[in-house]
Parts: structure tokens; C-alpha cells; sequence
């Protein structure tokens, strides 16, 4: 599904689903979305989905219509990530959900021992562990998880690395050798997030005893944990307020929740932070080092196309 952001200054963000049809921004009562922002003309923009592609044309704005800080003439592409700005305090962005492409029928092949499993979620547990999809009895509790995203891409997730495979490639768990393939979907089925992965609850807030503090707990057997340090406890604040304002608004769990890259830097840096996004690569990889060693299943965090979530079953913003 992709959908059409509009912030302005002061103001929660508005997301706005897409079809062929343009949609007209402006003040004018007859636009589409109305923007309540003296800066932004009558009939400002107009922005439509052709061919699976993001456009946007300037309807002769008095403040113009900016991609990316550079204004523009006539027609211009809006691809993911990119900021268009109308006048100086009003900006728009395209978000697509990762439930947007269909979904592809997978099986995981156990290569010795000749067998193929299907994946029927968007999550694959391997290890010797009770609750694993493929248990392997030499290998640790949880050696790996396979994340399945609706593209067809499949990621190995294990302790230390998590890497996109190639359908077909060749991979190893304690000894065994696995791979993923796909088949044609009448003979499988399609994989489907499964919402209920995780049955984590988690409360955050700025105003901790020593600062802004997260407590995740894990409802099905009462383990709890509380993060303190600094940045990792305002990223969980930063995505757990991005979840609980989509579902506020409406937006199906299973789409909810996502915060781009940028958006997620700023709150928890500033505007003034760090630039380079390996820095929250390593946020994210640290904290879920920490969870992981608390016992918790650390890919509830989710990490998508310059993109970040959180997958809970409940939440609390104080």
C-alpha cells in the first residue's frame, strides 16, 4: 500500500493512501487534502500513482514545490525518501508498506535430509529450541531466523550478522545445509505476517527516574526488562509513538507502525546529529544485542527500506 505523508510544522503527520487518481493540495476547500497553512497556495500541487511510480506537478504556486530543495519545473518523480516541500513548512513524502508487493510462496529445504518445509509466516525460527519451526537438536535454542518480507526477499537473522539470501543459495546451521526456493503459488501457500510472533508489551517515556526509560515484557512468561541507556530507550520511544499514533489513526496493525531512517535519527539525535545512517545501524544493532541477552526475540525490531518498527501487542506512550 503506499501512502502520501503530509507534515506540517507543529502538527502530527497525516498520511493520505494513494491510487491513480491525483490528488489536488492546496487551501482551497475543493482540494483533496486541505492545508491550513498560509504559505501554500490555493491549488498548490497535485500528485498521482502511474504505472506503480509516485508524481507530482506544481499547480503555479506563489511559494513553489520543492523535491529534494530543488524547485520544480513542470513534472517531477517522487521516489522513496525523498522530501517534497510545499513553501518553506509544509512537506509530503511517499511511505509504501512492505505489504504492498504480493507475496510469494516459499519452502525451506533441509538439503541432508531431503525434506521442504513450507514458510508460512514472515518468520522462520531454526534451533533446538521447543518453540522453533525447524528444529535442529545440535544447534543452539535459536540458531537463526529467516525474516520473509512480501517482495520474496528472505533474510537470515542469526546472533551476530543478517544477511539477504538469494533464493536457492546455499546456507549452513550446525553442520546442516539449507536453502530457500520458491514454487509456484498454487502449491504452497503464501506467506502471511504473523501478528501474533511476538506477544511482547512496551511501555516507554522520556521523564524515567534517570531519563527516558523503556520496559519491555514479554506476556506470555512474565519476563521483564528495562532499558536504560540513553539513545536505545528514545528509539523504542520514537517507534512505539510512531505504532500507537497509526493505530490511532486507524491504520491496520499489520501496516502500522513504520518511521523512516530520517525521522528516527532526528528524534533521537536532533537535527544537529549524526548524518551517516551507520549510526543508527549500530543503535539498532546494539540494542537488539541487549534484548536478545535479556531473552527476548530481538527481530520484533524491524528493519525495512530505509525504514524501522517495532512489532508489540501492547503499547504505552507516557
Amino acid at each position: 500500500m503506499h501512502t502520501l505523508e503530509l507534515t506540517q510544522q507543529g502538527c502530527a503527520p497525516y498520511a493520505f493512501p494513494l491510487s491513480d487518481s491525483p490528488v489536488l493540495i492546496g487551501r482551497a476547500p475543493s482540494n483533496d487534502l486541505v492545508v491550513s497553512d498560509d504559505q501554500v497556495s490555493w491549488h498548490h500541487a497535485a500528485v498521482w500513482l502511474e504505472n506503480g511510480a509516485l508524481h507530482v506537478r506544481d499547480m503555479g504556486s506563489r511559494n513553489g514545490t520543492l523535491l529534494n530543495g530543488e524547485r520544480i519545473r513542470g513534472l517531477g518523480r517522487i521516489e522513496e525518501g525523498d522530501v517534497v516541500s510545499l513553501g518553506p513548512t509544509t512537506q509530503i513524502r511517499l511511505r509504501t508498506s512492505p505489504r504492498a508487493t504480493p507475496a510469494i510462496a516459499l519452502l525451506l529445504e533441509q538439503i541432508d535430509a531431503g525434506v521442504r518445509i513450507p514458510l508460512r509466516s514472515d518468520r522462520f525460527d531454526i534451533g533446538s529450541g521447543a518453540q522453533c519451526d525447524l528444529r535442529i537438536p545440535d544447534a543452539p535454542p535459536r540458531a537463526a531466523t529467516l525474516l520473509v518480507e512480501q517482495d520474496g526477499e528472505v533474510v537470515l537473522a542469526t546472533e551476530d550478522s543478517a544477511i539477504a539470501l538469494h533464493h536457492g543459495q546455499v546456507f549452513e546451521i550446525a553442520g546442516h545445509h539449507l536453502r530457500v526456493v520458491s514454487v509456484p503459488p498454487t502449491h504452497a501457500p503464501t506467506v502471511e505476517p504473523e501478528e501474533d510472533r511476538y506477544p511482547y508489551a512496551l511501555r516507554v517515556t522520556l521523564n524515567g527516574v534517570t531519563g527516558p526509560e523503556a520496559t519491555l515484557e514479554d506476556t506470555s512468561v512474565g519476563l521483564v526488562y528495562r532499558v536504560d541507556a540513553e539513545n536505545r530507550a528514545i528509539l523504542l520511544y520514537m517507534l512505539a509513538r510512531k505504532l500507537t499514533a497509526d493505530l490511532d489513526d486507524g491504520m491496520d496493525a499489520s501496516d502500522a507502525g513504520w518511521a523512516s531512517d530520517d525521522e528516527v535519527s532526528v528524534g533521537v539525535w536532533g537535527k544537529g546529529g549524526p548524518s551517516d545512517a551507520n549510526n543508527l545501524h549500530v543503535l539498532v544493532y546494539r540494542l537488539r544485542k541487549e534484548l536478545q541477552k535479556a531473552g527476548f526475540d530481538p527481530w520484533f525490531i524491524e528493519k525495512r527500506r530505509r525504514a524501522l518498527r517495532v512489532r508489540l501487542r501492547g503499547v504505552r506512550v507516557d
